[in-house]
């Protein structure tokens, strides 16, 4: 497909390639069932335009692939390179950002919606909201917008992943390995209980957070942040290392054990629940407990 407008229906089971620098735009409902691929230029869909059957695939190499005001289902979504813009994409089975061979990672400036979302690399656009039901899949990349829904986010890989929306899915957080990096302040979701394994990292970068609950071995980096913890009122044990300027607050019901001998240096504050150290907290300047 090179260029223009087509307002007829494209159906069968061929699929749609768009590989010149020109502008398609489809304004038919379209039921081809053999995918679409994105190479270059511009597909815009306008009115009643879709991306074929909903069960097919959309992937998107490069170029600009622009919803308009459309919600597009499809069974999967790739994203390695170029732009999805505007729109919302349903992705039945999942939406993956993916990594190009060559050149840069996609950017993601629409909405989605999902069972499975994996990012691989690239960026989330602000103004964008990513909502998983069952899991976000987080290796590497920049995440500006939000993540919503009820899925369980886990960070894989020595990379880095970074967040700066206000996220509020409700799944538990792993972080398995590599960093998940804090760079706004409250972006970390407060409906989430907080896993840190051995050797990886939560970094709040020196920006504040509320979190559900934590737990496990890994670090927990303040900078100058302070991270508030105990919004689902749960009793967890940590293990890990909490360091930085920064402070340490327990927030809700429950006990948070703290076993290690943590080296932050701000202020300690017990609002409400039970802090219990068997571990170290001397280097803190202070505790206060409400009473």
């Amino acid at each position: 497909m090179l260029s223009g407008t087509i307002s007829a229906t494209l159906a069968g089971a061929g699929g749609l390639t768009k590989t010149s620098q020109d502008t398609v735009v489809l304004a038919g409902a379209n039921t081809y069932t053999g995918g679409t691929t994105l190479n270059a230029g511009a597909l815009q869909i306008n009115g009643s335009g879709t991306l074929g059957d909903p069960g097919g695939s959309t992937n998107i190499n490069g170029g600009i692939l622009n919803l308009g005001l459309t919600t597009e289902t499809q069974a999967t979504w790739q994203l390695a390179a170029g732009m999805l813009t505007y729109g919302t994409a349903i992705g039945t089975t999942s939406f993956t950002m993916s990594i190009p061979q060559s050149g840069s990672a996609g950017t993601l400036s629409a909405n989605v919606t999902t069972p499975n979302f994996v990012m691989v690399g690239g960026t989330v656009d602000a103004g964008s909201t990513v909502t998983a039901s069952l899991s976000f899949n987080m290796q590497q990349g920049t995440v500006n917008g939000v993540l919503a829904g009820t899925g369980a986010l886990t960070k894989s890989t020595n990379a880095t992943v970074t967040l700066r929306g206000l996220d509020t899915y409700s799944g538990d957080t792993t972080i398995l390995a590599g960093t998940l990096q804090a760079a706004a302040v409250n972006t970390l979701s407060p409906n989430s209980a907080y896993t840190v394994a051995a050797g990886a990292t939560l970094d709040l970068y020196n920006n504040s957070q509320s979190i559900g609950s934590l737990a496990g071995a890994g670090s927990v980096t303040l900078g100058l942040g302070t991270l508030a913890i105990g919004n689902d009122g749960t009793s967890t044990t940590y293990s890990g290392i909490v360091s930085g300027t920064g402070g340490l607050t327990k927030i809700g019901g429950g006990t948070l054990l703290l076993t290690n001998t943590n080296s932050y240096s701000g202020p300690t504050s017990v609002n409400s629940g039970t802090l219990s150290v068997t571990g170290d907290i001397s280097s803190s300047s202070g505790v206060t407990v409400d009473t």
